[in-house]
């Protein structure tokens, strides 16, 4: 508990003299105090979020489609031939990205929950 106290320590001496040093901050300051502290880092999480989303829809995405696909050739014979020996082989198949972004809402979440 002590270095969460010392954490928004510092991070208030910081926001504090980035007013006094940077007068056009102080409407950002304002906008803080009015929606609360609380509110104005959730839509920091939520625009960090976007960003990330964005990168792994333009550039992750196409390199995982190319190894899937080259997976999914070299294994369909083997799958299709399970498939039809042994039902149980059969599994609903997320994509990974789909995985990623469930991920990136569940841990936040999981941290309040449990005060992390």
């Amino acid at each position: 508990m002590n270095l969460r106290n010392r954490a928004w320590r510092y991070v208030t001496v910081v926001i504090v003299v980035l007013i006094i040093f940077n007068p056009e901050t102080i409407e950002l300051a304002l906008f803080i105090d009015a929606v609360g502290l609380e509110l104005f880092l959730i839509l920091l999480e939520v625009q960090v979020l976007a960003i990330i989303g964005t990168f792994l829809s333009n550039r992750i995405k196409p390199a995982i489609s190319g190894m899937k696909n080259i997976l999914e050739s070299a294994l369909l014979e083997v799958s299709i031939k399970k498939a039809k020996e042994r039902v149980e082989h059969l599994f609903i198949s997320v994509s990974i990205e789909a995985t990623l972004m469930r991920l990136l809402v569940i841990f936040p979440v999981i941290g309040e929950v449990f005060g992390m």
